[in-house]
């Protein structure tokens, strides 16, 4: 080969060969590397100082704990100023919960379980809203054992005047199940027909109390004032008077003379009888007066069994024990013989016999429509079904008695304030005529 095309070939490889990468020297010197510690100590020192979750949760309890004690405070520092705020906040401390709230309790809360927002938060938002200041403190208390790691059912269990058996049992039921949404609903609707059954006997009875109250308030006055004055002048006059007149006068001296002994003993039997009322001795002789009474007698029959099976029918709707469900029913009626009943189903029924053949046993507490539906529901498995339409039943039954006690009870208060005037009229115009034929 030339030399010159031998040169060429070796420039032209020189020109094709990639030229070598040029590595940079690192040196490194352990003198500095040694003497240059702090870096090092000071990412360790950082690393030590992130928190863990367990002090990350602790830290988050205290900020809402925190929360809550900051909140009672204001709302021990905001008030009305004055008389008005020590009366209000004794009503409030004191006072009783209203049912109306615990409605709003449990229907706010559905709804809040339902949107996904956690049961401190929703509990937080339903004692922002509540008018009773009890109740909020309550609610807050509940708040703040939620956040402790206690269920809300653990919780309610602490305030039994609060919240019933019936109440507790159904949300503890719910939050094992997981249907505590569910639950609630029942447990709202429950609520508010047992709300308005008894607002409704109570509506009803309100004007045939007040007659009453009105009746005797004017009696006292006119025993007081004005039948003395009238009387005085047969008392100076000396004839024979009528029976009537005298009782009249007697009864007129005692109260004018003796008025504050008859105050005293008309409280004392007062108190005397609902104190008795508060024993069982006293309770049951209530209640059977009151079931055997000519007109409250079916009026108290249908409440308690409308109760009963709107009850019974909530609670076997859930997961609750059968046994169990009769026991929680029983805390929920008021009348002591259907208590009774109820508890014998819950022991009975651990024997093997069924609810049908024990409630027969009670002919006088449970009619017919009640054992025999009853007998079909449980025959078919559809019990709670069966029961929800014997409430209604019932519930209707209860409307239309309520609506129609006023013309029932006010021919009897017509007759009775007849009778009260009538007599007055008798003892007061009886003398003159006796005067008129001496003379």
């Amino acid at each position: 080969m030339p030399k010159k095309i031998k040169k060429n070939i070796e420039k032209e490889e020189k020109t094709i060969a990639p030229a070598p990468i040029e590595e940079p020297e690192l040196e490194l010197d352990l003198a500095d590397l040694e003497s240059n510690e702090e870096p090092i100590e000071s990412l360790e020192k950082t690393i030590d100082e992130i928190p863990t979750k367990i002090q990350v949760d602790k830290k988050i309890e205290e900020v809402e704990a925190a929360k809550i004690k900051t909140t009672e405070a204001t709302e021990k520092k905001v008030g009305k100023p004055g008389l008005l705020a020590i009366i209000d906040n004794f009503l409030g401390k004191f006072g009783k919960i209203p049912v109306n709230e615990k409605i709003f309790f449990a229907e706010n809360l559905r709804v809040m379980v339902k949107s996904g927002l956690s049961m401190s938060e929703a509990l937080d938002t339903i004692s922002l809203q509540t008018r009773s200041k009890k109740f909020k403190t309550i609610l807050l208390a509940i708040k703040k054992g939620v956040l402790e790691g206690n269920t809300l059912s653990d919780m309610l269990t602490k305030y039994p005047k609060v919240f019933p058996e019936f109440f507790i049992n159904m949300i503890r039921v719910g939050e094992v199940s997981g249907n505590l949404e569910k639950n609630l609903e029942e447990l709202s609707n429950q609520m508010k027909k047992d709300h308005d059954l008894v607002s409704k006997v109570r509506g009803a009875m309100i004007y045939p109390i007040v007659i009453v109250i009105a009746t005797i308030g004017i009696g006292i006055v006119m025993f007081i004032y004005v039948i003395p004055n009238v009387l005085s002048i047969f008392e100076e006059i000396d004839v024979e008077l009528p029976l009537a007149t005298r009782l009249l006068i007697a009864f007129s001296n005692v109260i004018t003379e003796h008025g504050i002994v008859v105050l005293i003993v008309s409280i004392s039997v007062i108190i005397g009888i609902v104190l008795g009322l508060r024993t069982k001795k006293g309770k049951k002789m209530a209640h059977f007066l009151i079931l055997n009474a000519w007109i409250l007698g079916p009026i108290a029959k249908k409440i308690n069994l409308a109760r009963f099976s709107r009850t019974l029918s909530s609670l076997l709707k859930t997961d609750i024990r059968v046994i169990d469900s009769f026991k929680i029913t029983s805390s929920v009626l008021n009348n002591v013989y259907y208590k009774e009943a109820c508890l014998r189903v819950s022991r009975e029924l651990a024997k093997g016999i069924t609810i049908n053949s024990i409630l027969k046993d009670f002919p006088k507490l449970f009619p017919p429509l009640v054992t025999q539906m009853i007998s079909v529901g449980e025959k078919s498995g559809t019990l709670d079904e069966l029961l929800g339409e014997v409430a209604v039943f019932y519930e209707r039954e209860v409307e239309d008695i309520t609506k129609n006690l006023s013309s029932i009870i006010e021919p009897i208060l017509i007759v009775f304030l007849g009778a009260v005037v009538g007599f007055i009229a008798f003892a007061v115009i009886s003398p003159i005529y006796t005067l008129s034929e001496n003379l």
